[in-house]
């Protein structure tokens, strides 16, 4: 009973480990190119297809967030 239990778990490991996920869309609202300007962005995508908009009656302006983690000017988009 052990060694089925260890193949299933074997089986089970290699099967997630295939597993991949596309990214569909990201967004990161920077501006295009990048202009160090904390009044403006983009609501396009940065990677992939896809729509950022408001509902609800919401409101948006665009405002300094973390500098920490913002790649936008230092690492290039990689494709794969």
């Amino acid at each position: 009973m052990k060694s089925k239990g260890l193949v299933l778990a074997l089986l089970l490991a290699t099967t997630v480990s295939q597993c991949l996920a596309d990214v569909i869309a990201q967004w990161n609202f920077n501006s295009l190119p990048p202009d160090a300007m904390t009044s403006t962005g983009t609501n396009r995508p940065s990677v992939g297809n896809g729509t950022a908009s408001l509902i609800g009656g919401t409101t948006a302006t665009w405002a300094t967030g973390s500098t920490l983690g913002d790649c936008a000017e230092t690492i290039p988009l990689q494709q794969s």
